[in-house]
């Protein structure tokens, strides 16, 4: 299998993240992490439709995998609203396929991102996302 090295996100890092995700490309993304055999994720897309409801969610990039000296995963913090009526969010983490970060300045894909060393000015939408 190669070398596996696992190496923490910066804010300064390039491939820092703070994303706006809506729930369908969460479950994509779920997918995703299924097909490509990722450890980190749900057991199953109904799990998540089981413990997430239908909104959008935050993803935060923070560790990265690399193996032979190709990232292969970002393991992600992925805060959600949960069903069962919580009043505040829910942590969690999961593995993202490095594809879904190179094509997410795409609104249309889903992934609404803010790169680089300044999360606290996340916008998409329209919409202020943080402060």
């Amino acid at each position: 299998m190669g070398d596996v090295a696992i190496s923490m996100i910066l804010p300064s890092d390039l491939d820092f993240r703070i994303c706006l995700v809506d729930f369908n490309t969460l479950l994509e993304l779920q997918s995703d992490a299924e097909r490509l055999r990722f450890s980190t994720r749900w057991s199953s897309v109904d799990a998540l439709r089981g413990q997430a409801k239908e909104q959008d969610a935050v993803l935060q990039t923070l560790m990265r995998e690399r193996r032979a000296g190709v990232i292969r995963s970002y393991r992600c913090l992925l805060l959600f609203s949960a069903l069962g009526g919580a009043a505040s969010g829910v942590l969690a983490t999961i593995d993202l396929d490095p594809a879904r970060l190179r094509i997410a300045g795409s609104a249309r894909q889903g992934l609404r991102c803010q790169e680089g060393a300044r999360p606290n000015l996340l916008t998409g939408a329209g919409r202020n996302l943080g402060s």
